[in-house]
């Protein structure tokens, strides 16, 4: 039960802020006390998806092993409730409102119906219980007893006879018989009635065995009549209580995400994230919440998110690949959509706006049975998020453009950054390898570049995965493809051909008497300006700083 409605609570965040502080409210208070929290998870553990139960109970029988699942949930309420009398937290309160006790349906099953055994023992067993109804116990009885009498006739028609080979047995289609070897014939006495020949053997009936199997069949037939009977009127009792077994499961399944939501925060280390209506998005040392749990040889590195709706609303991200872009951007969007459903978040601190749509645009697909191509996916994509975005949307684009000619895809990306911060006031993540997009920061309002940077040393590349203000200088494509495993005669000409290829594009340029100012080399000073203005230098570290100085030391060099 809390595994689907954590699915919906994930799938369909709140947009209230009071709600949202409602639960967040109830996770603090389990993240803060660790006994109510581990009493709760184990009382939890030993309830069923009762709601799924009554859902079937309502549709029609269910099985024994079902009600005694139902059985078990409400022996645990007693100790759940007693749990949450502790907290004082009103959703927490309310939860234990509604988790209705059910003594009757209790003593009901714990009366009527046996618990069932193991399927490999293959035991025989009953699904009412012997002592809760004297009829069936009756019928039960006389079917047991008779068991005993046959064994007694046996014995004493062996005695009777002398026939130490008799035996009385039974099959479906001549009932019970009495069975003596054929060199036993002649001590055959006269009552007995045959029945039928078999190779070795005559088999014979005689009244008193006639009586006796009668009343032995007719009393088997009549207590399994009797036990569906009972276990029906169980079952019709149950049904009556559907509704309140629902609400109780619904409650359960509430308590469940929340208990389940603090243990994770405090397992991993999450904190409390304040929910704003100023529209921003502000993250100190933001982790991804699944990346950071994963098995790997790297630790994983934090990063910090500062956006509002003014002059920080688009950040415009660049750096080589497998340096983290679009980890960082899914990050964001993890945190903020965690946020808005009353978790905790992985991250040193959080404050996040109220945002009503989460917009992404990430990843490489195609839809080649409808005739769409993959770029045809990712414009189709994009025009949806243009059409439908708000100024309160979050919105990720991962690499706009990549599926087509450079100058068009570039030409794309330009484009749809413009529109996006013209229309509305949404808060965007952009990250691209046109490295061209970074001068725009000065041109467009609210446009600020950051990048992800990677050490290049003896032709290797090592990623510092930290994002910090400014643009990329190159996208270490080449060095990255090593990485994959490509041949090193390729690499080797790919090498050739980048340098002649740069060449060219600088030699071109220097003849264009056409080309735009935005590519100006002066534009570059007014970058490194703009980074030293951003820089808090109350509140950097000494590595960052120095990451920083390396960095802007590059951009005037180049």
């Amino acid at each position: 039960m809390g595994d689907r409605q954590l699915q919906k609570w994930i799938l369909r965040p709140l947009c209230n802020k009071s709600e949202i502080d409602r639960r967040l409210d109830s996770v603090d208070a389990l993240y803060a006390d660790t006994i109510l929290r581990e009493r709760l998870r184990a009382a939890l553990s030993q309830v069923k998806d009762i709601v799924r139960i009554s859902a079937n109970l309502a549709l029609g029988e269910i099985k024994p092993k079902d009600v005694t699942a139902l059985n078990i949930s409400f022996h645990a309420l007693p100790e759940i409730k007693a749990a949450l009398e502790q907290t004082r937290s009103a959703m927490l309160c309310e939860i234990n409102g509604q988790l209705t006790a059910l003594p009757d349906l209790t003593d009901l099953i714990d009366n009527a119906v046996v618990v069932p055994v193991d399927a490999d023992k293959k035991e025989e067993t009953y699904i009412i219980k012997t002592g809760y109804d004297a009829t069936l116990d009756e019928y039960r009885s006389l079917v047991n007893s008779s068991r005993k009498y046959i064994a007694q006739m046996e014995a004493a028609e062996r005695e009777k006879t002398q026939i130490k080979n008799l035996r009385i047995s039974y099959n479906r289609l001549f009932g019970y018989f009495i069975e003596v070897p054929r060199q036993f014939d002649s001590m055959v006495p006269s009552n007995y009635q045959r029945r039928q020949t078999v190779a070795n053997a005559e088999r014979y009936i005689t009244d008193d065995l006639k009586e006796l199997e009668y009343k032995v069949l007719n009393a088997s037939d009549l207590a399994e009549k009797r036990e569906k009977e009972l276990y029906s009127q169980v079952l019709a009792t149950l049904r009556t209580k559907c509704p309140i077994i629902n609400k109780l499961g619904k409650a359960i399944a509430d308590l469940d995400c929340l208990v389940s939501l603090a243990t994770v925060a405090k397992r991993n280390g999450y904190c409390r994230p304040q929910i704003t209506t100023e529209g921003e998005i502000v993250i100190a040392e933001g982790r991804h919440p699944v990346a950071e749990t994963l098995p790997s040889d790297e630790l994983f590195v934090p990063n910090n998110t500062a956006m509002n709706k003014t002059d920080a609303r688009t950040m415009l991200i660049t750096g080589p690949n497998m340096a983290g872009k679009s980890l960082y951007m899914r990050q964001v969007a993890l945190i903020t959509v965690l946020a808005h459903m009353g978790s905790f978040v992985p991250a040193k601190s959080a404050n996040i706006g109220l945002v009503d749509k989460v917009f992404t645009r990430v990843g490489a697909s195609d839809d080649l049975s409808t005739g769409r191509s993959t770029f045809m996916v990712e414009m189709t994509e994009v025009a949806s998020i243009l059409e439908n975005a708000t100024d309160n949307s979050l919105i990720l684009f991962d690499e706009i453009g990549r599926g087509t000619s450079t100058y068009d895809g570039l030409s794309i990306a330009w484009a749809v950054i413009e529109y996006v911060s013209q229309k509305y006031n949404a808060k965007v993540l952009f990250s691209t390898h046109f490295h061209e997009l970074t001068e725009l920061e000065g041109s467009i309002a609210g446009l600020k570049n950051y990048k992800f940077t990677a050490k290049e040393t003896d032709g290797n590349i090592k990623f510092v995965r930290k994002i910090m203000r400014g643009s990329a200088n190159k996208s270490f494509g080449i060095e990255v493809s090593a990485l994959a495993g490509l041949p090193q005669t390729v690499l080797d000409r790919a090498k050739q051909l980048l340098s002649q290829l740069i060449n060219a594009d600088i030699a071109h340029k220097a003849n264009d008497v056409r080309q735009l100012s935005l590519f100006d080399n002066a534009m570059q000073y007014d970058e490194i300006i703009r980074i030293l203005k951003d820089i808090d230098v109350n509140n950097i570290t000494p590595r960052h700083a120095l990451d920083i100085l390396c960095d802007l030391k590059e951009k005037l060099d180049k």
